[in-house]
């Protein structure tokens, strides 16, 4: 009963390649408008919100795992940030991430987040380092991400998402307890909503795992 409840589970998620490159597909590569840059990653929020995350590889990137969650202000260049720069390296992290370049993706947006950590893109970026650890089952680091992004960003539109997919992180690494609470504040804060949906299949399973 617990597999097929997974299975349900895993039949509402969108395999991350797919999903990648059907949006590819309607806003290619670089070319996102650059007056709103975050609408593209809008669309795919959702990327990597369920399942066990690596559909595509069951061992992570050499050197993923070794590659420690290292972001902040230290990093700020001295002068201030050129917007065209700026763009340009989101837009080569996240074409990265596109491409299941998932390690390399990984090192980029922390690149990112160090250099750029008052830029708009910021939060977006937490949230695909967090993304790319997450597909390649780091996640632990994974989980640090969400939660950076949850404590600097609140009210950030991928808050939910992040939210769910802190829950998940804990699921994968059988922190039953805070998996629970987690979820069910996902369902709690966004009724409703696919996040919302998508944790309560979750606490289903988690519901099923503690038997």
């Amino acid at each position: 009963q617990l597999d097929q409840l997974k299975q349900q589970s895993k039949d509402q998620y969108i395999d991350v390649d797919s999903r990648i490159g059907r949006l590819e597909g309607r806003a290619p590569g670089t070319a996102a408008p650059a007056a709103n840059p975050q609408a593209n990653n809008g669309q795919l929020q959702d990327i990597a919100l369920g399942g066990t995350a690596a559909a595509n590889s069951s061992q992570p990137p050499a050197g993923a795992a070794q590659t420690p969650l290292q972001t902040g202000a230290s990093q700020t260049p001295s002068a201030p940030a050129n917007p065209a720069d700026e763009k340009a390296a989101y837009d080569q992290a996240f074409a990265a991430l596109k491409d299941g370049r998932y390690a390399e993706s990984a090192r980029m947006f922390q690149g990112f987040i160090g250099q750029y950590p008052n830029s708009d893109l910021t939060p977006n970026a937490y949230y695909w380092l967090g993304e790319s650890y997450y597909v390649t089952q780091n996640y632990p680091i994974s989980l640090d991400a969400f939660n950076k992004l949850l404590a600097q960003y609140p009210n950030s539109q991928k808050a939910s998402a992040a939210l769910l997919k802190v829950g998940y992180c804990q699921y994968e690494l059988k922190q039953w307890d805070q998996a629970e609470t987690t979820l069910n504040q996902v369902v709690a804060k966004y009724p409703g909503t696919q996040e919302a949906n998508l944790a309560q299949g979750r606490l289903r399973a988690l519901k099923m795992e503690r038997r």
